[in-house]
């Protein structure tokens, strides 16, 4: 957990999901965190740029395109089903569309 990370999304880390515990936990966080900042449901595309804005490393070699889409395999293949799993959200694949799930609230949401 980073110092940015909000008091709701601290609470999840300690959850017992065990999304801390996973190598993509920051990928995770980050999507939550923008599905509560966002208050609807988000495209994954949109959700690929949020992260690749956040993972910015100008010391590597590949280009803004390879690295949105590998941001965006590794969300679709791994993080958003994981999280889904879970109960956090719920992933519209065939329309490409993450929305809150119904554990979102209880585990993310309730700003203590």
């Amino acid at each position: 957990m980073t110092i940015d990370d909000p008091p709701a999304v601290g609470r999840l880390l300690r959850d017992a999901t065990t999304i801390d515990r996973s190598p993509g936990a920051g990928r995770r966080r980050a999507v939550l965190r923008r599905l509560e900042e966002a208050g609807r449901q988000l495209p994954v595309r949109a959700l690929v740029g949020h992260i690749a804005d956040r993972e910015r490393d100008r010391t590597l070699a590949s280009t803004e395109l390879e690295r949105r889409q590998r941001i965006h395999a590794s969300l679709c293949l791994t993080h958003l089903p994981a999280l889904e799993e879970r109960g956090l959200l719920e992933y519209d694949r065939e329309r490409g569309l993450v929305s809150r799930g119904e554990r979102f609230e209880a585990v993310v949401g309730r700003g203590e």
